[in-house]
């Protein structure tokens, strides 16, 4: 039997013993490993290439399909979050009618007030699948630009 219940989170060290056990039994049945399906855990590449050698890795496309949405909406966030540090510092109250900087300044900060919330509104429209065509149309003002 090849699994083992740790009472700690497995290391480099409890995957290479793993794999040991691996390539053991794969050898006492006279089978040759083709290539290896992970997670795409960081604690398989080191342990894979001490036991294995070169035998071809690959991450399973059920959890690559499965981590792409989260990146996506992370990606969308630091975006939301890089778009607020970059507007503009306003003086209290309303801007005054003879400063034209001011005016422009205000209408920056609204503008890129309105991409933000644009982004945080529509941002699973960044990960659905099937999008409907005023969800798409919605989709591509956001991401103008």
């Amino acid at each position: 039997m090849l699994y083992e219940v740790l009472d700690h989170d497995p290391t480099h060290d409890d995957i290479t013993a793993f794999f040991e056990r691996l390539k053991t039994a794969v050898a006492n049945r006279d089978l040759r490993l083709q290539g290896i399906t992970t997670d795409g855990s960081p604690l398989y590449p080191a342990p894979l290439r001490t036991v294995f050698g070169d035998v071809p890795h690959q991450m399973c496309p059920f959890h690559v399909l499965k981590e792409l949405p989260q990146g996506i909406l992370c990606a969308v966030a630091a975006e939301r979050h890089r778009l607020a540090k970059s507007k503009p510092k306003l003086k209290r109250g309303r801007p005054s009618s003879k400063e034209k900087t001011a005016r422009r300044l205000a209408r920056k900060s609204t503008t890129i007030q309105d991409k933000i919330s644009g982004l945080f509104q529509g941002r699973f429209f960044f990960v659905k699948r099937r999008l409907k065509p005023s969800e798409r149309k919605t989709l591509l003002q956001i991401t103008q630009g």
